[in-house]
């Protein structure tokens, strides 16, 4: 059987795992040991945009339900009370930041003159814009 990575699997091969705890670590600072991680609410909220999930219930159900997850979070880890008290207590800026890092590495280094970045699969957008377009 061949193997073919998820789409959520080849989003996340784009997100340097060291370089984000780095900067969960100079943004968030020391947190407990049990509070809901930076990368757990991540995964919980990429899971949420890319199955078109519109409540903090259809993501928890999506975690719940699908178990090729596990691979990348523990889905008991990510509940909705702790995802909403995270979305409200974190400091958004993170997301912020995180962008710019990841389009910093989409940029072109320069290295080969001339040559253009192509992209021969299919390309997904994430929206991270704060309207709401059901108003």
């Amino acid at each position: 059987m061949a193997y073919h990575a998820t789409v959520l699997r080849q989003l996340l091969q784009c997100v340097p795992r060291l370089e984000f705890e780095r900067l969960a670590t100079k943004l968030d600072g020391p947190r407990r040991s049990d509070a809901l991680s930076r990368w757990s609410q991540f995964l919980a909220l990429m899971v949420g945009h890319v199955g078109q999930r519109h409540s903090l219930r259809g993501i928890e159900s999506a975690l719940i339900n699908d178990f090729s997850l596990c691979h990348h979070l523990d889905p008991r880890s990510v509940n909705r009370s702790a995802l909403a008290r995270g979305n409200e207590k974190l400091n958004a800026d993170f997301f912020q930041e995180l962008f710019g890092l990841l389009y910093m590495r989409l940029q072109p280094s320069g290295s080969v003159p001339g040559k253009r970045f192509r992209f021969k699969g299919k390309l997904f957008s994430l929206d991270g814009s704060l309207t709401n377009r059901w108003m």
